[in-house]
């Protein structure tokens, strides 16, 4: 893909690749310009979707039990000062044993996921914007995201890649992290909440900017090592403490602690 030649080509060493990578994630780069390659997925190439979607209504109710103090506030600031809270169940294959606990049949579901490496419930409060943005290079290059609408108010919209999409409460979206994306939610008064969970994914070939044979090495050695990619140090240091905290049960990949 176009945007990760300009950060692999030649002539730019691996710090720099990594630098300019990371550049690229607190910078609105290119405004307008829509960049090749696959952004949007269907939701039909994925079996799970169907069965987040069927348990749609158990997934609510437990969410609704939730207490508010039960949430984090997203450690990033650049992106969103203030009113991005999530309720994490698992982050880079750590398991969050206590938060599993309370949703015991979501993060049983989550858990069932081919793949899955994060997930979490996502919590935009009213008028407010997380800001354009890219994944962590090496992570999100393996991986897809998709998001069940939880609760969804009016005036709430995606954008990846220039194209604007909706949640819709009990329906799935599934996109590419590496596009640049932000999300609104508009309405002046309801949270919009989703369910956000990352799977490994090796459908893309490497002149898609995702190598086959890198992610199926993923799913089975892990999420990288901490000094091969770029994961904010803020994001990870929050994973810790909310770890130390949490009774964070580690999966076969360690090397995010």
């Amino acid at each position: 893909m176009l945007k990760f030649a300009v950060f692999r080509s030649p002539g730019v060493n691996e710090e720099e690749s990594k630098w300019l990578y990371e550049l690229g994630r607190h910078l609105e780069l290119l405004p307008g310009l829509k960049m090749p390659g696959r952004d949007w997925y269907e939701c039909s190439e994925f079996p799970f979707v169907k069965q987040l979607e069927e348990a749609y209504p158990i997934i609510l109710e437990e969410f609704k039990k939730l207490e508010a103090e039960h949430l984090v506030a997203w450690p990033e600031k650049y992106l969103c000062k203030k009113g991005w809270d999530v309720f994490p169940f698992f982050a880079f294959k750590n398991k969050m044993e206590k938060n599993c606990s309370m949703c015991p049949k979501t993060a049983a579901l989550i858990e069932s996921i081919p793949g899955m490496a994060t997930a979490m419930f996502s919590c935009l409060q009213p008028r407010t914007h997380i800001k354009p943005h890219i994944g962590y290079q090496q992570y999100s290059e393996r991986i897809l995201r998709c998001h069940l609408g939880i609760v969804v108010p009016k005036g709430c919209f995606l954008k990846v890649n220039w194209e604007d999409r909706t949640w819709e409460e009990g329906k799935c979206l599934v996109f590419d992290d590496t596009f640049r994306h932000e999300a609104w939610n508009s309405d002046p008064d309801q949270v919009r909440i989703v369910l956000m969970v990352d799977f490994f994914y090796g459908g893309k070939s490497a002149a898609d900017g995702r190598n086959p044979d890198f992610v199926r090495q993923m799913e089975v050695e892990g999420t990288g090592q901490s000094d091969d990619a770029i994961i904010s140090g803020d994001l990870l240091a929050a994973i810790q403490a909310f770890g130390a905290a949490q009774n964070i049960t580690k999966g076969q990949d360690e090397r995010f602690s």
